[in-house]
């Protein structure tokens, strides 16, 4: 039976709560409202009358989003913190929406082929058991259903070692004021695992030391093909012009982007987690035909 033991990160994240909150609810996540959930929802497309599952909600921004588009939500996070503020903000204004304290690659309570789409904004590379989560992602989605995901870009993550930047913006200056940003250095890429870096969140007084999984691009792309997904898009987001204007350090990720968003496919037809294979089957006149057929995870 898979582990379901407790993360390795959810005390960091049951600690920072109420400044993760203040960080979003403020609007001070200038990469989210400029850079990654304008890409991601742009991908996502029109949500009204689609069953959704927000994985790795935190507070709830991107379920609020999707179910005021006309989506029905549940939505699951497994650091119980986020999941009782976002709740405290469905009763306040009432969206439909259903949380629930769950491990996104250990969704028990939830049934196969529930949803028309599963959505997991900047969270993936936050959970332990990626390759379960992208599992449980294509187990509970429709034939032709789809996994929309964003993350840090693996080819241009920031990554600290022993407290130092191996990889990352290069700036005029190590330490602040450090003026303008010259290069991004690329290093220690195949190191993966879990790395820890200084972090402030921006309109907080929040200070504090923030831990994560660095991961290959091709980490990625193998969990998706093993679990059955057929990748059909991926985009490397630029800054909206808006966000530029108000905030002119987002120019830089003109010239090296910042995240992927990917969009995945659960091929009609599909029960389970697999993958689709060429078969071939005897026509009635002995001729050979290719078709396809589905076969089921190990």
């Amino acid at each position: 039976m898979p582990s379901t033991r407790r993360p390795e990160n959810i005390g960091h994240w049951e600690g920072i709560v109420d400044a993760w909150v203040e960080f979003v609810r403020g609007g001070f996540d200038v990469y989210r409202e400029y850079v990654n959930s304008p890409a991601m929802l742009r991908r996502i497309g029109p949500v009204r009358g689609l069953d959704v599952l927000d994985l790795g909600c935190g507070e709830g921004y991107h379920s609020r989003i999707l179910a005021r588009r006309g989506a029905r939500v549940i939505a699951v996070d497994a650091t119980p913190g986020m999941i009782a503020r976002a709740r405290a903000e469905e009763r306040r204004r009432p969206l439909g929406i259903r949380y629930r304290v769950a491990d996104a690659a250990h969704l028990r309570g939830v049934g196969r082929s529930r949803f028309d789409l599963v959505a997991s904004f900047m969270a993936l590379m936050d959970i332990e058991d990626y390759r379960g989560a992208v599992r449980e992602s294509v187990r509970v989605l429709r034939p032709g259903g789809r996994f929309v995901f964003s993350v840090p870009h693996p080819c241009f993550d920031t990554v600290f070692r022993r407290g130092k930047m191996v990889s990352g913006w290069v700036r005029v200056r190590e330490r602040p004021p450090r003026g303008k940003a010259l290069y991004f250095r690329v290093d220690h890429y195949f190191r993966t695992g879990l790395f820890a870096w200084p972090w402030s969140l921006r309109g907080t007084t929040a200070r504090f030391r923030n831990i994560g999984w660095h991961l290959t691009l091709s980490d990625y792309v193998n969990a998706l093909a093993e679990a059955g997904f057929v990748v059909r898009h991926l985009d490397e987001p630029r800054p909206t012009p808006k966000g530029v204007k108000v905030h002119p350090g987002l120019a830089k990720l003109r010239r090296v982007p910042h995240s992927i968003v990917v969009e995945a496919v659960k091929p009609a037809g599909a029960t389970t987690g697999g993958v689709l294979v060429p078969a071939v089957r005897r026509a009635r006149r002995g001729s050979r035909v290719a078709s396809k057929r589905w076969i089921p995870p190990n």
